[in-house]
């Protein structure tokens, strides 16, 4: 009798512990979803855009349940592999005794360039101070093959890129590095370093010549003046569908970084 009570015993402690588990394991994956504010507080909104704020919690929430992001896009590095694949398209030279290019000299800055339109670029700017045509230092940096982007560094660390195929360059292509598109690939994040303390982004749309910058995100996002910010740094971006894009920002009042959390969503574009 006593070790028929001790069975029964252990079979309903058992069961009771198994009733406890099944109890307690739905609940937290039932009641996440609905605790957490995806939709945060809004910020700027006009016909085209609206900006809303949410919390650290939201983001990661959003981030590991979204759809799995794409990899940054492919490019080459190897200079000398691609003074060969551009051979014909792209002169780099370097330096000689006179501190002017000459194409004799092997560097890694550019000289000139013949668009896949037919347009032909010498990158000069007049040098005030020694009142010459001098060509501007915009070295090699990267060559991204899928968007035809030579990638180039200037003065103060700055970006400078070449759309190889329709003769844009510096602001109006960005850093390929930055751009990330959304699932259907037909608007993207892009964005570029200007040699200042910030970076400079904008939500760019595909059209049948490329893609062209509609929305300039530093002024959407001027309402941080208030708050004694400045638009920089986007980091952890994310695209959680075609219209909705998400990101972390953040900017060095100090030394200390101030960290926040945003959702865009692209109401017409």
């Amino acid at each position: 009798m006593k070790i028929t009570a001790l069975i029964l015993l252990t079979l309903l402690s058992v069961i009771g512990c198994a009733n406890q588990q099944k109890k307690q394991e739905p609940v937290y994956a039932e009641t996440l979803p609905s605790v957490v504010d995806t939709t945060g507080t809004v910020k700027f909104s006009s016909d085209s855009l609206q900006i809303s704020e949410i919390d650290s919690v939201a983001f990661t929430y959003l981030k590991t349940s979204g759809p799995k992001q794409h990899d940054s896009l492919f490019y080459i590095k190897d200079f000398g592999k691609v003074k060969k694949m551009l051979k014909g398209r792209v002169v780099f030279s370097g330096y000689n005794e006179n501190a002017v290019l000459d194409s004799t000299i092997d560097g890694e800055l550019v000289s000139s360039i013949r668009f896949k339109n037919g347009k032909l670029h010498y990158y000069k700017t007049y040098d005030s101070v020694d009142r010459i045509e001098r060509v501007t230092d915009v070295a090699f940096v990267a060559y991204y093959p899928s968007e035809d982007i030579l990638f180039c560094e200037g003065g103060h660390s700055s970006d400078y890129s070449f759309n190889l195929t329709t003769g844009e360059q510096g602001g109006e292509v960005g850093n390929p590095g930055y751009i990330r598109y959304n699932p259907s690939k037909n608007s993207r994040l892009n964005g570029y370093f200007p040699g200042q303390e910030c970076d400079e982004y904008f939500i760019q749309k595909k059209t049948g010549t490329g893609f062209k910058s509609i929305f300039n995100l530093r002024d959407a996002f001027s309402f941080l003046e208030k708050e004694n910010l400045y638009f920089c740094f986007m980091t952890d971006v994310f695209w959680y569908d075609d219209h909705t894009l998400y990101f972390k920002h953040v900017y060095f009042p100090n030394t200390a970084p101030v960290s926040k959390f945003y959702r865009i969503h692209i109401r017409k574009i």
